[in-house]
């Protein structure tokens, strides 16, 4: 039994069809190409420092709490709130809320800093972590 159709067994006009150009650049083609790459990423290269004035924010994270609305409520003046770091862990460090590492608190010229301990190979949104400590 034969089930196809008169017009699958037709054969297709190739008049409009063209063939698949593959790797048919010449040598000179090919190199030409690899000059334009090549400036295009000297030029890249060269930009970069444009991106040395651009401002971050780096947030340390001295612990969290998750608490109700009606204990928010109750929050006065001298209220304390205990936090979930102890005094001996290290703390989170973000830029622009991605997670890249680790640190301890020190006091530098009488204000607060953060020695770096750990730097992350890879980043994490505030949010991706928040998602992983619960």
């Amino acid at each position: 039994m034969n089930f196809k159709s008169k017009t699958m067994q037709e054969k297709p006009n190739n008049d409009n069809i063209n063939p698949l150009k593959t790797n048919t650049q010449n040598p000179e083609e090919k190199k030409s190409k690899k000059i334009i790459n090549d400036a295009i990423s000297k030029k890249i290269e060269k930009n970069t420092h444009i991106l040395d004035n651009i401002l971050v924010n780096i947030t340390v994270e001295l612990g969290t709490k998750k608490i109700k609305i009606k204990d928010i409520l109750n929050i006065k003046k001298n209220s304390i709130i205990a936090l979930d770091k102890s005094v001996d862990d290290v703390l989170n460090i973000f830029i622009n809320d991605c997670l890249i590492g680790q640190g301890e608190i020190v006091v530098v010229n009488n204000t607060y800093g953060i020695k770096i301990s750990t730097i992350f190979d890879s980043l994490k949104t505030k949010k991706d972590f928040e998602k992983e400590k619960s």
